[in-house]
C-alpha cells in the first residue's frame, strides 16, 4: 500500500511539475503531504536553520505540530513544491 501512495504522490507531483530541477528536489521528499524541516532541509542540501528561516519569511507554508516547540511544526509538501518552482522560474 505505502509503495502504491508513492507513486501516486510522485504522479500527482509530475503533473504539478515543469522543471527537471524541480523534479529532481522533489524525488528527493517523502512521499507525504506533511514534511519535516529534515525532510526538506536533506531534499535542498541545506540546513535545517535555513528551511526554518524560510518558513519565518513565509516562503514555506508551515503547519502546527504537537507542542509549542519551534522545531516541532510541519511543512506543507505543495508549499515546497510551490517554492521550487519560484526559484526555477
Amino acid at each position: 500500500m505505502i509503495q502504491q501512495r508513492d507513486m501516486l504522490v510522485e504522479l500527482e507531483d509530475a503533473k504539478a511539475i515543469d522543471s527537471v530541477e524541480v523534479q529532481d528536489i522533489v524525488n528527493r521528499l517523502p512521499a507525504s503531504p506533511l514534511l519535516s524541516v529534515a525532510d526538506v532541509a536533506g531534499a535542498l542540501n541545506r540546513s535545517s536553520e535555513y528551511v526554518r528561516g524560510l518558513v519565518d519569511s513565509g516562503e514555506l507554508k508551515k503547519l502546527p505540530g504537537l507542542g509549542k516547540v519551534r522545531e516541532n511544526y510541519q511543512i506543507s509538501r505543495v508549499s515546497v513544491i510551490q517554492y521550487l518552482k519560484r526559484c526555477f522560474k
